[in-house]
């Protein structure tokens, strides 16, 4: 039962069911008390009721939308009858919606009973692959390291797609621990296997291609970021710009694919990254040195930095865009996460940072300031 149920749990909360809000679980304090009064989680929940009872009223209270209800009888399943068969049903659906609230740390510990408690195989290894996804959020890549090798060891037999989210995932703890060039060739072997495996049907799961072609995207990004554009005669700083140019097209090239596979959370990773791209190449084009011969607070040197400025504005105007599209994807998607809120502040950012740039050039090109914007 408890796949069906996890499998309906985790549909509702990607449509947008689950609220992204923490619940408040700290003790009040009785007034002249010094200590803390305790507070009993499970208050309201009736001490007689069964596993079964509590189990299937925590699905009722989730399928009512009731989810912080459901919570609390899984966990008081739990708690109140750790050896009960329900157990490992209960720790998983709750593990759910701890993870699609974000409340990583948590869910960690409900996998973690799964693993411990679930008397089949795959239900074990559902867990540890929840328990994989939390430690990657939470940065804790020699941990997932680990929990890699612990699934290769304990489930010598898996099937394709498990096989490629368990390389796309060793992919992305590696290059998070700083083994780059390891990381590339997993990574692209991932995607170029999970290519062949949708060809053949072996494979209908989206997450580790999805997830291979985003991770490949930041590690375009970061030769992007490494690239300078230091002041040179013409020739030299178009060959600068031009490279960097190139880094820039090939990390939106993965993050294009990355987005190609209609997961929404790499989808609006994805956007964002891209805007991302086309803003940070504004503004290192426009801190450039000032040629040596203009002092820094010539007219001169406004005028060249207005003329820069003019000629990169472009960049701007497509990095809104962007976040404009990576917000408007989260919308049609249905989904509300860090990076369509994070594409919303940025394209308030650089809405002001391109207005900012057009009136403090407005004296020094006029001709061009009165031009419309064709956004």
């Amino acid at each position: 039962m408890r796949g069906v149920v996890a499998v309906g749990l985790l549909l509702l909360l990607v449509l947008g069911a689950c609220q992204t809000s923490r619940v408040a679980l700290a003790p009040e304090v009785v007034r002249g008390n010094p200590k803390p009064a305790s507070v009993d989680p499970f208050a309201g929940i009736d001490p007689s009721l069964s596993p079964e009872d509590l189990f299937e009223r925590g699905v009722d209270d989730y399928n009512g939308g009731r989810h912080d209800a459901a919570l609390r009888y899984f966990d008081a399943l739990i708690a109140r009858y750790p050896e009960a068969p329900q157990v490992s049903d209960a720790a998983y659906n709750a593990g759910l919606i701890l993870q699609r609230r974000n409340r990583h740390e948590e869910a960690l510990t409900r996998f973690r009973r799964v693993v411990e408690r679930a008397a089949a195989p795959r239900d074990r290894l559902d867990a540890r692959f929840r328990m994989l996804a939390c430690l990657d959020v939470l940065e804790r890549f020699d941990d997932s390291l680990a929990l890699i090798a612990e699934i290769r060891r304990r489930h010598a037999s898996v099937s394709e797609e498990d096989r490629l989210e368990l390389a796309a995932r060793e992919g992305v703890a590696r290059f998070h621990l700083g083994e780059t060039a390891t990381a590339e060739d997993l990574l692209q072997q991932t995607f170029h296997d999970y290519q062949i495996g949708l060809r053949r049907g072996d494979v209908v799961n989206e997450v580790p291609g999805a997830l291979a072609a985003y991770t490949l995207g930041l590690i375009g990004r970061a030769r992007f970021d490494e690239l300078p554009i230091p002041y040179a005669e013409k020739e030299t700083m178009l060959a600068h710009l031009n490279t960097k140019a190139q880094a820039l097209l090939a990390a939106q090239d993965w993050f294009l694919r990355a987005i190609e596979q209609d997961n929404a959370t790499f989808s609006t990773a994805s956007g964002y990254q891209i805007a991302q791209l086309y803003r940070d190449f504004n503004l290192s084009i426009q801190a450039v040195e000032l040629p040596p011969e203009f002092a820094p607070d010539s007219d001169e040197a406004r005028m060249y930095r207005c003329m820069l400025a003019e000629q990169v504005r472009p960049l701007l105007r497509k990095a809104m865009r962007l976040f404009d599209r990576t917000v408007e994807m989260g919308e049609r998607l249905r989904v509300r996460n860090r990076w369509t809120e994070q594409s919303r502040n940025e394209l308030d950012a650089v809405e002001k940072l391109y207005l900012e740039q057009i009136r403090a050039c407005r004296d020094v090109l006029p001709e061009k300031s009165s031009e419309p914007d064709n956004r």
